[in-house]
């Protein structure tokens, strides 16, 4: 297995580009949003996939991509005070649920 010593990464696809080293691990993630894209794009997945859209593989590790499943929210909390106008009436009432399962999530065990 290849040794991880740092990352690159840029704002946009133009650019600047920036180096970070690590002291002492390396944690790829994005969340529950795209975190296996970003494995993939980076060469650590199905060696045989990887190949096959011209990526080349550091990790084979096949399993990167699979079984995965819908994640329609993701909820951050935070306090705000008395006069703050937020969203919290989506989550307040069923409408997110109806809204969702009219949206064809009918069979998504997180609803």
């Amino acid at each position: 297995m290849p040794e991880f010593l740092g990352v690159e990464f840029a704002h946009n696809l133009t650019g600047p580009f920036y180096q970070v080293n690590a002291s002492k691990e390396i944690v790829i993630s994005t969340g529950a949003i795209n975190t296996p894209q970003v494995l993939l794009n980076s060469g650590i997945g199905n060696a045989t996939f990887l190949l096959s859209i011209g990526i080349t593989p550091l990790v084979d590790l096949p399993s990167v991509g699979q079984n995965m499943s819908v994640h329609p929210s993701t909820k951050n909390a935070w306090i705000v005070n008395a006069s703050a106008q937020t969203e919290d009436i989506v989550f307040r009432t069923n409408l997110f649920k109806r809204n969702s399962l009219k949206n064809g999530h009918k069979h998504d065990k997180a609803l």
